[in-house]
Parts: C-alpha cells; structure tokens; sequence
C-alpha cells in the first residue's frame, strides 16, 4: 500500500476527502439557492392553485422544447467562452513562466562579470525584478495599485535606472493616486538593463536578440492579460441570457402542473438549480485573477 502524500501545488481532481457531489466550498450552490429557492416557491403555489382549488392556470408544455432548445444553446455559448477565458488566462501565465525562465538564463549564464561583484549584483537585482514582474502582474491583474504589497517591496526596491524620465521604484510616492502599470514599467528597467549590458560588450548579439525576443514575450502576456480582463461578455448579451433563463423556469411550473401534479415541486427544483447553475458558473470563471475559489491561484503561481 502507498505511503504517498499528496503535494497540494500538484493538481489532482481526486485529492479531495470529500466527493464532489457533496462539497460546498467552491461550488455555486450559495448564489444559485436564493434563485431556485424563489423558482421553487412559485412551483408550489402553481400547484396548490391548480390542484387544490377551480382555477386552472396551467398551460401547454408545447413552450418547453422550443424555449429549452434556445437556452441550451445560449448557456452552452456562455459557458464555453466563459471557459476559454479561464484556459486563456493560465495558458498565457505559463507562456510568461517560460519567458522569465529564458530570460533568467541569459542573464546568469551568458552576462559577463567583468567588473566582479558589481555585476553579480546587477545580474541578481534584474532577476529578482523579473520574479518582481510576475508578482506585479498579479497585483495588476487583481488591480491592486501600490508597490507596498509585501510578497513585492523585497523584489524591486532600490532599482536603479539610466532611463531618462523614471524615477527608481524606491523614489516614488506610495501614497500617489497615480495608477502606474508597474509590470509594464519594470519592462523599462529590464530593458534599460541589457540595453547597457550590450553598450559595454558584456553579452553578444545572438544573446542580446533572444533576451529581447523574451522581453517582448512578456510585454505580449501582458497585453493579453489587459484584454481578458478588461473584455468582458457584452452586457446586452449577459443580460438577454439572464433573462431567457428566468422566463423559462418561471414558465416551467405552469408547463407540468397539468401533466405531473405535485411531482411538479421537485422537477422545478432541479431543472433551475442545474440552469441557474450553468448560469452562474459562466460568471464565475469569467475573470479567472481574483480571490474567488474557482479563479486561478496566483498566489502559488508566484509562490
């Protein structure tokens, strides 16, 4: 029998204690209950009405496979654009993981040293600023300004720079309300970096080109983060979908009242938690940056 334990950075769906079908955490049951509770509630007055008194208020279930039909493709369309976002997003982090991994082996190997510890200690601040960028760019993606973050001060404090016009990371006002694109300035510095490396014959072309290739990839990830982020699903869109899902369950009851009876109550139940769910999840992977349990972990992705 294996004495293995599993290593939490290592994805593994079947990890959990618990399985999937009775977990809370991470599900969308707390925001899709209140709406199906409601659904639900309207099921149970369509069928006390209907069953129990002379007023019949049920009409023909002839709406359910053409409205159903028409749901289904729209979830089907939200969930999946919803999700290539989501796959979008990690698959860009891992571009920009190898990126930094290029460029960090450029600088530790192929920079010469020729002035000794001054150059080891310029190739060491302009690793620890591009491990600075990855964690920038999480605080930028999560837009949280500032460079008081701890897990970055350590990272980009007393950086010098031969950039005309921008002043070192440790110069500049914490308490700004300025919103400066940190990730993208510490390209500058990086830039400015092998810029200099390269005046001064320290490192050759072919070795200049592809640390550049890789400052250019990271600049790309970037950019590409800017547009997941801030491309949401039009809102006319999110909001006809949202709309077309409550009219058809609203109208579900009314549909299998005459047919089902009481049983109406259960089906109603089910049929909004598994739509509203769908719904839901859409929304919740949208933006895969943040804190939420379904977004990416950031945090180990820096760690």
């Amino acid at each position: 029998m294996s004495n293995r334990v599993d290593n939490p950075k290592v994805y593994n769906p079947y990890s959990y204690h618990r399985p999937h079908f009775i977990r809370w955490r991470g599900s969308v049951i707390p925001k899709v209950l209140p709406s199906t509770i409601v659904v639900t509630l309207l099921a149970v007055i369509v069928c006390i009405v209907n069953l129990e008194t002379k007023v019949k208020i049920g009409i023909p279930s002839t709406f359910i496979p053409v409205l159903g039909f028409v749901v289904g493709l729209l979830l089907t369309y939200r969930t999946n654009t919803a999700y290539d976002r989501y796959w979008e997003g990690r698959r860009l982090w891992a571009v920009m993981v190898v990126a930094i991994r290029n460029l960090t082996r450029n600088i530790w190997i192929n920079i010469k040293e020729d002035d000794g510890k001054s150059d080891l200690l310029e190739k060491k601040t302009a690793i620890n600023l591009l491990i600075g960028f990855a964690v920038a760019t999480k605080h930028y993606l999560r837009e949280e300004d500032g460079l008081l973050h701890d897990d970055l001060k350590p990272l980009i404090s007393n950086i010098k720079s031969n950039l005309p016009g921008f002043k070192p990371f440790n110069e500049m006002d914490p308490s700004s309300e300025v919103n400066h694109n940190l990730p993208l300035e510490i390209t500058l510095y990086l830039c400015s970096y092998i810029d200099n490396k390269r005046q001064n014959n320290k490192v050759d072309v072919p070795t200049t080109n592809s640390m550049y290739g890789a400052l250019n990839t990271l600049i790309d990830c970037l950019t590409q983060f800017e547009r997941i982020l801030r491309s949401p699903i039009p809102l006319a869109y999110s909001i006809h979908l949202t709309q077309t899902v409550w009219i058809y369950c609203l109208s579900l009851p009314f549909q299998l009242v005459d047919s089902l009876k009481y049983i109406t109550i259960p089906i109603v139940f089910l049929a909004s938690f598994i739509l509203i769910g769908i719904l839901h999840i859409g929304g919740e992977i949208e933006n895969p940056f943040g804190y939420d349990e379904n977004d990416l972990d950031l945090d180990d992705f820096c760690g």
